[in-house]
């Protein structure tokens, strides 16, 4: 017989723990794949490809996120029927609609997804996308003025395109894998805390778990967007514009950009940026104005001070400090 959500436990605790559990699962499959690949290589100098080079980077992606989510989703389900973590039948910021378990909930809408919906929020991605190039400027110039820069960090030196493991993982795998850790365990998981305060927590989280410097702005508003999606429509919606990020925007937009005169390129771009610009402004105000986000009186602060907790943004911060290399 599964839990029912009770006010008195410590959710952050436990949805943290998790989250450190899908991020200690990747490492461990990563230093696994390698050493495994090592000895292979050694029996088979034909298989150097698995762990140099580009096509390494793709095949450790995918075996170590598919093996990450794995161990959370045991992790989550089993926290899911012992203490109701995704179901809060007396939880008012909640919807009528999430009353259900996780595994049943993925499918679940809140909303129907209209075509101006959907369009806002891809003019609201790529808003975020232009911020961020934006906020990149003074956090690039105050790098440089001690000595560092973030011109040379994974996510600034990454092309996904090489090869085809490394284009499922940034276009598919990626998107799907991390939108149910994110928006469907992370998310749904502090929903006790109120809708607000859970997209805010979960965004932060998806902000520093790609631990890279030159992500931070774009990857925290993206989380805003991407968790709004999933509680106002369904985490499918969720994935759809990730894929949308990761696929059009991240893939297909850089091709064109190379194929196309540069002026050209130029004014298309500013020209679809003012338009997305004002629509996500536009869509941002309308949201905010129904009140869809009001705040529950329940504090937050105290049960993120947790050992788990802790220990996640501990070792993200480490990690994005990394991505930081000297002149």
């Amino acid at each position: 017989m599964r839990g029912k959500a009770d006010p008195g436990i410590n959710y952050a605790k436990k949805v943290f723990l998790g989250l450190n559990i899908y991020i200690l699962t990747m490492v461990l499959i990563q230093i696994f794949y390698v050493i495994t690949a090592a000895v292979f290589i050694v029996l088979s100098p034909d298989l150097n490809f698995l762990i140099d080079g580009d096509m390494a980077v793709g095949l450790i992606s995918l075996a170590a996120t598919f093996t990450g989510l794995l161990a959370a989703g045991i992790y989550f389900c089993d926290i899911d029927k012992r203490y109701g973590l995704f179901e809060f039948r007396g939880y008012t910021a909640v919807s009528a609609d999430h009353k259900y378990s996780f595994l049943k909930g993925l499918s679940v809408k809140t909303e129907s997804m209209k075509v101006r919906d959907l369009m806002c929020l891809m003019a609201a991605v790529i808003s975020a996308q232009i911020l961020a190039i934006a906020a990149d400027i003074p956090i690039e110039a105050l790098l440089n003025f001690f000595g560092y820069t973030s011109e040379l960090s994974p996510a600034a030196t990454a092309d996904y395109t090489l090869n085809w493991a490394l284009v499922i993982y940034s276009v598919i795998w990626g998107p799907v894998i991390e939108e149910i850790v994110f928006r469907g365990f992370v998310l749904k998981g502090l929903l006790p805390y109120g809708k607000k305060r859970a997209i805010i927590i979960s965004a932060l989280a998806f902000s520093f778990m790609h631990g890279d410097i030159s992500q931070l702005a774009f990857t925290f508003m993206a989380g805003l967007i991407l968790a709004h999606a999933a509680l106002r429509y369904s985490l499918g919606w969720a994935v759809i514009l990730h894929v949308f990020n990761n696929g059009v925007l991240g893939t297909l937009l850089p091709l064109a950009a190379e194929s196309m005169p540069e002026d050209v390129f130029v004014w298309a771009y500013m020209a679809v940026a003012a338009v997305c610009l004002v629509t996500a402004f536009l869509y941002l105000r309308e949201i905010s104005g129904k009140g869809k986000y009001a705040e529950d009186k329940k504090p937050v602060f105290k049960d993120l001070i947790n050992i788990w907790f802790i220990v996640f943004f501990i070792w993200e911060i480490l990690e994005t400090a990394l991505s930081v290399s000297p002149l």
